[in-house]
């Protein structure tokens, strides 16, 4: 399958200073948040768009850069518990994880 990133959409500072005022006040592990916004694929297969793919870049302690991808989705609250239901899902797990490879190889050459 394969995939081209139309667009990286990094989220504006005063929505980042507010994430970083949210992780620091919950102490979060991950490192600290130096980006955060969506992305925009498209499945050449397909001939589909794939757009609100969420990605953080962390720093850890050791400079080291840390990306998460995350796939389009909805956090819903189930019972006191937060529950993720995503909008698109690839049956094939080795489809997704080398879109979101090919997504941090983007973010990294900027």
């Amino acid at each position: 399958m394969e995939f081209e990133i139309i667009e990286i959409y990094p989220y504006n500072t005063e929505i980042l200073k507010n994430i970083k005022k949210f992780q620091k006040e919950n102490n979060k592990k991950n490192g600290v948040l130096q980006e955060s916004g969506t992305v925009h694929a498209y499945c050449k297969d397909l001939k589909l768009d794939i757009k609100n793919i969420r990605y953080k870049i962390f720093l850890r302690k050791n400079d080291k850069k840390i990306i998460i991808v995350h796939m389009p989705g909805q956090t819903y609250m189930v019972e006191d518990k937060k529950m993720f239901v995503p909008t698109i899902s690839f049956e094939n797990k080795e489809i997704e994880e080398r879109l979101k490879n090919l997504i941090k190889e983007e973010i990294k050459s900027l």
